[in-house]
């Protein structure tokens, strides 16, 4: 099962399950199952079973059982993922699209990156690749993560985040 997690924001996300609609028509996704915990996306999705929202032992269910987890870039949801030895696919939100307030989710998917903890796909394209990457081989489970240094940046990111919205006021 590939699980789709777009946290709980307030800001839709409707393309990252557009995309997911696309793969599985494409048959880009090796005929894995597909579900998704849309938040308050309520865009509706063609191709797989989606919820609004997942306790958090049936998320982490869910995420233990998943082959493959694909997800917004939302702190919460990448350490929960990796916390649990998955190496989730991240596409992040976009403000220049309605996704977010800002382009956070970017830079912090960027950063998980370049430190193999995450792999970013910005559009439709790097997540096919991403995905099928992964897929062709078993996936990544973390080990070795310092989650020292990521909380670390985790909490940099979020005070520089507090000082930009407060400059822009």
């Amino acid at each position: 099962m590939i699980l789709v997690l777009l946290g709980t924001e307030n800001f839709p996300f409707n393309r990252l399950l557009e995309y997911m609609d696309v793969l599985i028509e494409e048959g880009s996704l090796d005929g894995d199952q597909v579900f998704a915990q849309r938040g308050s996306t309520d865009a509706k999705t063609a191709h797989f079973k989606s919820t609004a929202l997942l306790d958090f032992e049936a998320l982490c269910e869910q995420i233990r059982a998943a082959r493959l987890i694909i997800s917004h870039a939302g702190a919460g949801t990448c350490l929960l993922a990796m916390r649990l030895g998955k190496r989730p696919i991240v596409v992040p939100r976009r403000a220049n699209l309605g996704e977010h307030i800002d382009d956070h989710q970017l830079e912090f998917s960027q950063r998980l990156a370049r430190e193999g903890h995450v792999l970013c796909a910005e559009g439709l394209e790097e997540l096919r690749d991403h995905i099928k990457r992964e897929l062709s081989r078993n996936p990544t489970k973390l080990t070795g993560t310092r989650p020292t240094a990521l909380i670390g940046h985790i909490e940099n990111l979020l005070s520089g985040w507090g000082e930009r919205s407060q400059a822009s006021r």
